[in-house]
């Protein structure tokens, strides 16, 4: 499943369980959202850590190519000079590493949403749980 198929998959889930009235006891359907929610957010997670992996050998790369890049330049003009051009030449590739971080925070921050939620939900399944018991016992 897509990074995007998945947040919209809990994204759906999500605007369920907050547009639930009021005083909502429907316990099963309660469980059954959270199951999936907790399904589709390991995936999501599974999902951070293969774009968090390619990020660090991006940015492994990019050092590498800059550092024999500023080895290349260093005798002729100098460290100063060659830090500059290593920099310059790898515009492109320190771009590409700039928005996969963004991503890859914009994506961490998606999930610690989704867990405030499954948090809330557990509360309310626990509630209910007890309410239920307690109507059982009388």
């Amino acid at each position: 499943m897509s990074e995007q198929t998945n947040k919209q998959a809990l994204s759906k889930i999500i605007d369920w369980y907050m547009n639930l009235p009021s005083g909502f006891n429907g316990i099963n359907q309660l469980i059954y959202a959270r199951q999936r929610l907790v399904g589709y957010l390991a995936s999501f997670t599974e999902q951070i850590e293969v774009i968090s992996d390619a990020l660090v050998k991006a940015e492994n790369d990019l050092e590498r190519k800059k550092i024999s890049i500023r080895a290349k330049y260093m005798d002729e003009k100098g460290i100063g000079k060659a830090t500059i051009r290593s920099r310059f030449s790898t515009l492109q590739e320190s771009a590409t590493v700039n928005e996969g971080e963004k991503k890859i925070i914009a994506m961490r921050d998606y999930s610690k949403v989704v867990l405030a939620v499954l948090d809330t939900m557990n509360q309310h399944i626990a509630i209910l749980r007890r309410e239920e018991e307690k109507s059982n016992f009388l």
